[in-house]
């Protein structure tokens, strides 16, 4: 027995850039730059946008809010230069250990 494979046009595919239309075409995935797309590097710190079918991003101002991911920092800001930078206790001085494998503010260091 052979195998017989029919394009078909109607199926949807995708080249992976956020900053492209991409349709079938005779077996093929076609890939058309759309910078009216969306698209994001997942830095809070930056601003995103496709130029010329690439994702292009320029750094947010100074204090623009972020988040860093960190439990032990209170208030996340970002530098100007595309990086979140977090300060400040979120244990407001309670207790005086912040561990942050925990997630938790204690009177003792992480164990």
């Amino acid at each position: 027995d052979t195998c017989v494979y029919t394009n078909d046009d109607t199926n949807t595919c995708s080249d992976g850039n956020d900053c492209t239309d991409d349709v079938c075409s005779s077996g093929t995935c076609v890939s058309t730059n759309d910078d009216t797309n969306t698209c994001t590097d997942g830095n809070d710190c930056t601003a995103d946008s496709c130029l010329s079918g690439v994702c292009t991003s320029t750094n947010e101002p100074v204090n623009t809010a972020c988040d860093d991911g960190l439990f032990c920092t209170k208030t996340d800001k970002c530098d100007g230069a595309g990086t979140c930078v977090g300060t400040g206790d979120p244990c407001n001085g309670r207790n005086p250990y912040c561990c942050e494998t925990l997630s938790t503010c204690g009177p003792a260091p992480c164990s």
